[in-house]
C-alpha cells in the first residue's frame, strides 16, 4: 500500500484515492501516513540532535542530589 502511495504526487490524488476504499483501506492509509509524518520529525529531530540536553542533566542533578 505505500508503494502505491508514493505513486501519487500529491495529497489531493491520495485523498482521492481513498474515497474509492473500504473503510478499513482508508484507516491502513491513515496510519501509514502518520507514520511517515512521524518518521520524518523522527530523522528532523535526528538532524539537530546534539547529544547535550542541559535541561534534562539538570533535572537528573537535582534528583541525585536530593535522593
Amino acid at each position: 500500500m505505500l508503494d502505491k502511495l508514493w505513486s501519487f504526487e500529491t495529497m489531493e490524488e491520495i485523498e482521492q484515492f481513498k474515497q474509492e476504499l473500504p473503510l478499513f483501506r482508508r484507516q491502513q492509509i491513515e496510519t501509514l501516513l502518520e507514520m511517515v509524518k512521524l518518521q520524518v520529525t523522527d530523522d528532523m529531530i535526528d538532524s539537530h540532535d546534539t547529544g547535550v540536553y542541559p535541561t534534562a542533566l539538570d533535572l537528573l542533578d537535582r534528583l541525585r542530589k536530593n535522593s
